[in-house]
């Protein structure tokens, strides 16, 4: 991601948080919305002409955040439960 100046770089994350959103609302079956996403797009197009391959490594980091907190909350869950 250093490749990325700092404009860059927000919109890659925002790219990735909106993923995850996504990813996250589909596992707990909650829908999600995107009325914030199209003030985001121009950012994500532009990260994405630069690197073909940044939508990829978005949803990489997406899933992984996903999978954190599934993981801490199937902890919490457990802890309470005992």
């Amino acid at each position: 991601m250093g490749r990325f100046n700092d404009r860059k770089a927000y919109a890659f994350e925002e790219l990735v948080a909106e993923i995850g959103n996504c990813m996250l609302c589909a596992q707990i079956g909650v829908e999600p919305e995107f009325d914030q996403s199209a003030a985001y797009v121009e950012g994500w197009l532009e990260a994405m002409k630069e690197d073909s391959r940044a939508i990829f490594r978005a949803a990489s980091e997406a899933q992984k955040a996903v999978d954190y907190i599934m993981d801490r909350t199937a902890r919490a869950d457990q802890m309470a439960a005992e």
